[in-house]
């Protein structure tokens, strides 16, 4: 479609909720009556209830959510990831602006670094979210060929014969750029041979009919194909907490000579009753 890919452009509009010094501690109150707040804490430390914790704020703080990149990356970094089957990065690294003691930055640049991709070699992805120290939306600079605004959310490709863009989240709105290479391309398109959803634009009924059937479509997200897609994102998390340099070892689930990305693998404590490990499956 654009040939051999090199570089690669995501960026989201998220956060939609405080981060960054936006998430202060609010008072607590009484958590409401249709609501287990010690269950819902899990294997977190016991806290009283706050409304800036729950029902949705919880994705900019550190105890809870994984902030932007941990809430949007799975949706929007998964059609590359799949269509280029890239695996773990050589090298990530971040820089982060408003990052604190409880919450995730404001605004935040992440870079992956894959050296030799099957079919295509060197691949550098940049990740934006937030807002820069300006207070403007952290994008990256319009793709070349593109005659309106960027869209707030969206991916590009940049390839050795054009580039593809889609506007808004996962791969919903693509168009290729230049012009005459879309032309090019769309007069004589590929056959379609892989597997199409029988509930297109629901993956919630897709997953229901997957249940009621009793058996997975080949086109989910197994779990040999969303741990390694989770893990990716959450790298890119452990780089911007730290602002180090992450190379990782996934067979021993290690940041190699990096303690201080290694100290944030594992939670230091569990709350009493909610103690787990892989080793004890």
């Amino acid at each position: 479609m654009v040939g051999t890919v090199k570089e690669i452009h995501v960026w989201t509009n998220r956060p939609i909720w405080p981060q960054g010094m936006a998430a202060d501690a609010k008072p607590a109150q009484p958590a409401p009556d249709t609501l287990d707040w010690k269950l819902w804490l899990a294997q977190s430390p016991d806290t009283d209830y706050r409304p800036d914790i729950h029902p949705f704020k919880w994705r900019g703080l550190f105890e809870y959510g994984a902030g932007a990149l941990g809430d949007m990356g799975c949706h929007n970094l998964d059609p590359l990831v799949w269509a280029l089957g890239l695996g773990v990065p050589d090298r990530i690294e971040a820089v982060a602006d408003g990052l604190t003691g409880i919450a995730w930055p404001a605004g935040a640049k992440v870079l992956y670094h894959w050296e030799k991709v099957p079919g295509h070699g060197e691949i550098k992805l940049t990740w934006y979210e937030g807002i820069n120290t300006d207070g403007s939306p952290c994008l990256p600079p319009p793709p070349a060929g593109l005659d309106a605004p960027i869209s707030n959310t969206g991916f590009y490709v940049i390839g050795s014969e054009g580039i593809l863009y889609n506007q808004g989240d996962q791969a919903k709105n693509l168009t290729i750029l230049p012009a005459a290479r879309s032309a090019a391309f769309l007069t004589s398109p590929p056959e379609k041979t892989l597997d199409r959803s029988p509930t297109p634009g629901d993956p919630q009924r897709e997953w229901s009919l997957a249940i009621k059937q009793g058996k997975h479509f080949p086109f989910m997200s197994q779990f040999d194909y969303a741990v390694p897609l989770t893990e990716l994102c959450l790298l890119g998390a452990l780089a911007i907490r730290t602002g180090t340099a992450i190379k990782w070892d996934q067979e021993k689930y290690q940041a190699i000579g990096n303690d201080a990305a290694n100290k944030l693998i594992k939670r230091a404590q569990y709350r009493d009753g909610w103690e787990y490990s892989a080793d004890k499956i």
